[in-house]
């Protein structure tokens, strides 16, 4: 049988003001911040066009994450808000 693996994704989320937010585990962000995770696979999935402030939604998988990181070590990171809860959860090991 298959492990879900949803939760060990990494999720680049844009909202409507230009921030962008890397999320690891999206349900407990969801949870965190009043957000429907639902909406969100939907809105990553193309089916809807914005979620309240979100306007898109990227899963990364490892290989992506570790690029996207790199490429940040480069550049200026004020646009990247890292999400509290991402690192209380890698911490955690989930």
């Amino acid at each position: 049988m298959e492990v879900n693996n949803h939760r060990r994704k990494y999720w680049l989320i844009t909202k409507a003001d230009n921030t962008t937010s890397l999320v690891y585990n999206l349900v407990k962000w969801c949870e965190a911040n009043d957000y429907d995770v639902q909406k969100l696979y939907h809105l990553n999935r193309l089916k809807i066009r914005t979620y309240k402030d979100i306007i898109q939604i990227q899963s990364l998988n490892q290989h992506e994450y570790a690029a996207f990181a790199s490429s940040n070590q480069q550049r200026d990171r004020r646009s990247v808000v890292y999400c509290g809860t991402t690192l209380e959860s890698l911490v955690e090991g989930e």
